[in-house]
């Protein structure tokens, strides 16, 4: 009976050991819940202040598309007058290399311009039309 009792008092203490591991473990994985859930909800917030960001720079980038398209536009109506036209065709003139470095020189300025104030969108399209802006 003695040594009954002795495996009992030794099955109870083992039992509350492994019972005491399973509640650390389980307070452990609540804790990794948690952390992953403030986790999860800051790179929610990233991402979506992200996709804010990106709305807003590619706003800036089809504003200064459309500023191009209207600059090119004006510069040819003012190139491209009647009498150019009618004297590029009688006499052959490289004109599209002027208009193009032309282009180039106000697209520079104005990316140096706008670095000046610090704007992503001009590095962005100074990059894309090949421009070295200083910021």
């Amino acid at each position: 009976m003695l040594k009954l009792k002795s495996a009992w008092q030794t099955g109870q203490i083992v039992l509350g050991e492994i019972a005491s591991e399973i509640r650390e473990a389980f307070r452990t994985i609540k804790r990794d819940e948690e952390r992953l859930d403030r986790i999860t909800r800051f790179l929610q917030s990233r991402q979506d202040q992200t996709f804010r960001q990106v709305h807003g720079f590619l706003r800036g980038i089809d504003h200064a598309c459309r500023e191009s398209s209207n600059q090119g536009t004006r510069l040819l109506e003012q190139r491209l007058t009647f009498w150019v036209t009618v004297k590029m065709i009688w006499r052959p003139y490289n004109w599209q290399r002027d208009f193009q470095a032309d282009m180039e020189a106000k697209l520079a300025s104005w990316c140096s311009l706008k670095s000046r104030t610090r704007c992503n969108c001009s590095r962005l399209i100074c990059a894309v039309f090949g421009r070295n802006c200083k910021t």
